[in-house]
């Protein structure tokens, strides 16, 4: 049975910029290189290209790093959760509310 763990936005942007990286981020990686999947909500590709765009806006990465980084993010084992966005009006917002997170939060759990 293949590895697997959730990375939210912040951990692809530890991949990608080298001054946002961690402990954490890097035994990720290692993850990867040893066959691990990473499981991602719907939302993520979204909060880290807008992440990695807004890097860009205060001067803390290059457009073409960012380039760069999609690119890479683009070739990780993702398995992304395509039925999340159907479960926000319910279920997403029932956890939401239950443990005082945001909807975003809600779907990575």
């Amino acid at each position: 049975m293949t590895r697997a763990f959730i990375a939210d936005a912040s951990v692809a942007i530890g991949w990608v910029h080298p001054g946002q990286a961690t402990t954490h981020t890097a035994a990720m990686l290692d993850a990867i290189a040893e066959g691990a999947t990473v499981e991602v909500p719907a939302l993520w590709p979204l909060e880290v290209a807008n992440a990695l765009t807004v890097l860009v806006r205060l001067r803390r990465l290059t457009e073409g790093e960012r380039q760069t980084g999609l690119g890479w993010l683009r070739g990780l084992p993702l398995r992304i959760d395509h039925e999340m966005a159907s479960l926000a009006f319910s279920r997403l917002s029932e956890l939401a509310s239950a443990h005082q997170l945001s909807v975003y939060d809600a779907a990575y759990l």
